[in-house]
């Protein structure tokens, strides 16, 4: 058994011919670029047992090896993901699963009847892969940087396979996205999250969902850093996650739910600017969120289209990738999160901490200051060309949406209104016609200021209590 340390990029043809004419991956290259035809086939039972507890099984024919994999599902981060690997090679290509050890299965898996296990899609490909070897703060990384191209087929549906694949053989784990990070200043880069495996599953319509939220439902008691690190996480996996659906199936739901996404994005560095972690780096991505946000202001208006257009928005985010804003935003904020959680730890270890303020506090101020935002803003009216506003200038608005998505628990937000889904109406209806809205004082987005102001003070002074208690 092994650790698996890799990090998978959707790519085009011509960005992987760039990739191989790279002067930054020829200074690194050891010896040439080797290629090869690779045919997988994947096993699981009719009920997809094996996918269920989160495992795949795999027989590869490669030249003239024979190699049997066992995988189990790791963290994933923008692309990088880290997980536990078996190999096996193999006398002739016939599955053994009498080779994987008892302990090596799930608990829930380890009653499974092995005869029950049969192939059920393949992906082959043709893989280019070279060895690279670079220093990086003083120490020796050697990595595999893989092109693959090729088909997952299965009895429901064929999808096409464009890969680059950084795999770490030795050095830190950091090593792996500081690579795909200087590849995206010059090469169109998608972060996907999605092995060749989960992309089979998806193909017979085993999927988990088109999101995901890992955080936590209540943030009470719990340090600032790491709600920082959930919230990070929560919000590029959901991004990752959606773009990836919506490249796949082109349909409006998860389009919508993307363009949400990208403003909470956007939201997260103007809310968290206070942490002293990186931070011309974390400037730098703020600068990058604020530039997508700008740069795609009419987003808005196709995601709420009643006659949506796929092949309209598919182009236009195909062009923030090629123009290397999306692959340099995403994988460089996968890269600042990796650090900042490893900083945590060790913080942590020596009874540190880069924020003191505690996470009541920091909330019922963010509360104060966004509603006062939002009251300077109307009085001001900033908004231009008929009303409607530019994305840029609805910070406010969108800062309130962000503390009502992620924190409506602690301040029982939507639950003081008949509309339950109050951050869809800010962003949505609201983008429109802000000043309308606001001009009416009765108006949902100002019972929301009310209530959040009122419950900013409750929820400090509830905790206070809390504490002396």
């Amino acid at each position: 058994m092994f650790t698996e340390t890799e990090i998978k990029l959707r790519i085009t043809p011509k960005t992987a011919d760039s990739i191989k004419a790279s002067s930054l991956v020829d200074s690194r290259l050891v010896g040439c670029w080797q290629s090869s035809m690779i045919l997988n086939q994947y096993y699981d039972t009719a009920e997809r047992d094996l996918a269920r507890a989160g495992v795949a099984l795999r027989l590869r024919i490669d030249g003239n090896r024979y190699i049997q994999t066992f995988k189990h599902s790791g963290s994933g981060l923008a692309g990088l993901s880290v997980r536990k690997e078996w190999d096996w090679y193999l006398d002739s290509p016939e599955l053994d699963t009498a080779l994987i050890e008892s302990n090596s299965w799930p608990a829930g898996l380890r009653e499974l009847d092995l005869s029950h296990i049969e192939p059920i899609f393949r992906t082959d490909f043709r893989r280019t892969r070279g060895l690279l070897r670079w220093a990086l703060h003083g120490r020796t990384v050697e990595a595999e940087v893989a092109i693959d191209q090729g088909s997952i087929a299965t009895d429901a549906g064929f999808e096409p396979i464009c890969e680059l694949e950084i795999e770490l053989r030795e050095g830190p784990e950091t090593a792996v996205t500081a690579l795909a990070l200087e590849l995206a200043n010059t090469n169109s880069l998608m972060p996907c999250d999605l092995s060749k495996s989960d992309r089979g599953y998806r193909l017979l319509g085993f999927c988990s969902g088109i999101a995901h939220d890992d955080r936590e439902e209540l943030w009470r008691g719990s340090k600032i850093s790491s709600v920082v690190l959930g919230l990070g996480r929560s919000i590029l996996n959901d991004v990752v996650s959606l773009s990836e659906h919506f490249f796949s199936f082109r349909d409006h739901e998860s389009f919508s739910k993307l363009h949400l996404k990208v403003i909470f994005l956007y939201s997260y560095f103007h809310l968290f600017d206070f942490v002293k972690f990186r931070i011309k780096k974390f400037r730098e991505l703020s600068s990058l969120a604020g530039r997508l946000l700008d740069e795609s202001s009419h987003l808005s208006q196709i995601a709420n289209s009643e006659g949506f257009d796929s092949g309209l928005a598919s182009r236009i985010l195909s062009v923030f990738i090629e123009e290397h804003l999306w692959g340099q935003l995403l994988i460089g904020f996968g890269d600042w999160l990796f650090s900042y959680e490893l900083e945590c730890e060790v913080q942590e270890a020596g009874n540190e901490s880069f924020i003191d303020e505690s996470l009541e506090s920091w909330l019922a101020t963010e509360a104060k200051k966004t509603t006062s935002a939002i009251r300077l803003w109307h009085k001001k009216n900033t908004c231009k060309d008929g009303g409607r506003c530019a994305e840029s200038e609805l910070n406010p608005i969108y800062r309130l949406a962000f503390l009502v998505e992620y924190f409506d628990e602690c301040f029982g937000i939507n639950k003081s209104h008949q509309n339950p889904d109050l951050k869809e109406f800010l962003l949505y209806e609201q983008v429109e016609a802000v000043p309308t809205y606001l001009s009416w004082k009765g108006s949902t987005v100002w019972l929301a200021i009310e209530r959040l102001e009122e419950q900013a003070e409750q929820y400090v002074q509830g905790s206070a209590k809390g504490s002396d208690s």
